[in-house]
């Protein structure tokens, strides 16, 4: 959603920090860990 609104601002910065902190938080939430990666 934030990052649809920085589109519409057309604040590309805002929105690509917007989508890189979505994707992380998507990252942290996986219950598989990636081949070779190791959760704690």
């Amino acid at each position: 959603m934030k990052a649809d609104e920085m589109l519409e601002r057309d604040d590309m910065d805002c929105r690509a920090v917007s989508l890189w902190i979505v994707d992380a938080i998507k990252d942290t939430q996986r219950e598989t860990p990636r081949p070779g990666e190791h959760r704690h």
